[in-house]
C-alpha cells in the first residue's frame, strides 16, 4: 500500500472512530475494522458514556473476544504511560490530551475491569448475536440496504 493510500485509510479510520458521526464500515479482513471499532468505544467512554451502557454486537465469539482483548490491552497500557506518552496515544485516536482526559483515560481500566467482574459474578457475560438473527437485523436496515450493504456487512 502506498503511503498516500495508507494516509487516506488512516484518516478515514480516524473519522470513523468519532462517535459523534454516523459511520458505515464495510471492509475486507485485516483492513482495520476492529481497530476502528475499538477506538470508537474508547472515544465513547472518554466522552462520558458509561461502559455498562454500551452494547456491542458481533457475529462471532472470536470477534467479541478480540475486541475485548484489544480494549483491555489499550486501557492497561494507558495506566502505565507517562503524561507525554498518553497524550500521544490519545492523539492517535483523535483526541487532545488534557489533565482531565488523562485522568479519565487512566481510570477507565479499573472501571472496565470492575464491570467485567460484576457481569461475570451476576451471570451476565458478553452477548453474541447469532448469524441468523444478524441477517434478520439486516432485513430491517433499509438505509444500509439502500447503500448497498449486505446483511453480513452490518
Amino acid at each position: 500500500m502506498s503511503e498516500t493510500a495508507r494516509a487516506r485509510a488512516n484518516a478515514e479510520q480516524l473519522r470513523g472512530s468519532n462517535p459523534a458521526v454516523s459511520a458505515f464500515v464495510s471492509a475486507s479482513a485485516g483492513s482495520g475494522k476492529t481497530k476502528l471499532l475499538t477506538d470508537r468505544l474508547l472515544r465513547l467512554m472518554l466522552d462520558g458514556a458509561e461502559p455498562q451502557r454500551i452494547q456491542c454486537l458481533t457475529f462471532t465469539k472470536a470477534a467479541a473476544a478480540e475486541m475485548a482483548l484489544r480494549l483491555q490491552r489499550k486501557l492497561g497500557r494507558w495506566v502505565t504511560l507517562d503524561d507525554a506518552e498518553l497524550d500521544l496515544a490519545l492523539r492517535d485516536i483523535g483526541l487532545l490530551g488534557t489533565e482531565e482526559l488523562r485522568g479519565t483515560a487512566r481510570a477507565l481500566f479499573a472501571r472496565v475491569l470492575d464491570l467485567r467482574g460484576r457481569q461475570h459474578r451476576d451471570g451476565v457475560g458478553e452477548r453474541l448475536i447469532g448469524e441468523a438473527a444478524a441477517h434478520r437485523l439486516g432485513e430491517h436496515a433499509p438505509l444500509a440496504r439502500a447503500l448497498g450493504a449486505d446483511a453480513a456487512d452490518l
